[in-house]
C-alpha cells in the first residue's frame, strides 16, 4: 500500500472528511487531498501531527503500518483505539481542539499553560 492511499484508509476509518483533518493541521483542504493523491508530501511536522492523531508511532505512519504506539494497550486493536480518541477529540468544540492540538505541538508546555492560565484570569 502506498502511503497516499495508507493515509486514506486510516482517515476513512476514523469516519474523517479530508476538510476535518485539515482543519487540524492548519492546512488547506486542497493541501490535505494532495497528501492523499501523493501529488504532495507532509513535511515533518504535518507528519508528527497526523502520527499524533491516528495514535500512532511516526515510523508506522510512514512505513505504512497500522500498529499502536507504546501507550496502546495490548487487548485494544490499533484501528478501535485511535477511533475513541478521535471521537472522543470530536466532541470537543473548535476552540478545545484547538487548545489541544496547539499544546501538543508546543515546545514549551509549562509555558503554554502559563499563557491559558492567565488568559483565564484576564477573562
Amino acid at each position: 500500500m502506498t502511503f497516499p492511499e495508507f493515509l486514506k484508509r486510516i482517515r476513512n476509518t476514523a469516519g474523517y472528511t479530508q476538510q476535518n483533518i485539515a482543519d487540524l493541521l492548519g492546512v488547506d483542504r486542497s493541501t490535505y487531498s494532495y497528501y492523499e493523491t501523493g501529488k504532495t508530501e507532509p513535511n515533518i511536522r504535518q507528519l508528527k501531527k497526523i502520527a499524533r492523531l491516528y495514535n500512532l508511532r511516526l515510523d508506522d505512519l510512514v512505513n505504512c503500518r497500522y500498529a499502536p504506539t507504546e501507550t496502546a494497550t495490548a487487548s485494544t486493536e490499533p484501528a478501535e483505539q485511535s477511533l475513541i480518541g478521535l471521537n472522543r477529540f470530536r466532541m470537543l468544540d473548535r476552540e478545545e481542539q484547538f487548545l489541544l492540538v496547539s499544546y501538543r505541538d508546543a515546545n514549551d508546555k509549562n509555558d503554554f499553560l502559563e499563557y491559558v492560565r492567565a488568559y483565564n484570569r484576564k477573562s
